[in-house]
């Protein structure tokens, strides 16, 4: 029976990246995304749920208060290519550091979003296309 290494640690492993220190010691980093979004729907009391239903990998910063966000879907059996309409209600911003300390965390900007009932592609108006 053959000795497996540690997930990771393999040659054409992208898991971790190593980090040359200016004291020229190299300092193996974790790989992650600086930055995401999580799309969160509303509970029924308007509150924040535990996780987000989509996860986009860049800082959606732009979500304001109000704007109108078409989401497609994308599941077979599910609302293939069918598109629905979610408005931003909240936006804050969290930075997430690695557990047991480090010199790399990562920006989430958590999005609270709430259905738009009745859209439908091409049945917008004016008001529902401009930022606030």
């Amino acid at each position: 029976m053959t000795r497996r290494r540690p997930s990771g640690l393999g040659s054409n492993s992208r898991k971790f990246s190593e980090v040359r220190m200016p004291d020229g010691k190299t300092f193996v980093v974790v790989r992650a995304r600086s930055a995401a979004t999580l799309l969160c729907l509303a509970e029924d009391g308007g509150g924040w749920p535990d996780r987000g239903f989509t996860v986009l990998d860049f800082d959606l910063a732009s979500a304001r208060p109000g704007d109108l966000l078409e989401i497609e879907g994308g599941r077979a059996g599910q609302g293939l290519g069918e598109i629905s309409a979610v408005r931003v209600i909240e936006s804050r911003a969290r930075v997430r550091t690695p557990e047991g300390g480090g010199n790399y965390g990562q920006l989430q900007r958590w999005v609270l979003v709430e259905p738009v009932p009745g859209y439908e592609l091409g049945d917008v108006g004016v008001n529902d296309l401009e930022a606030n």
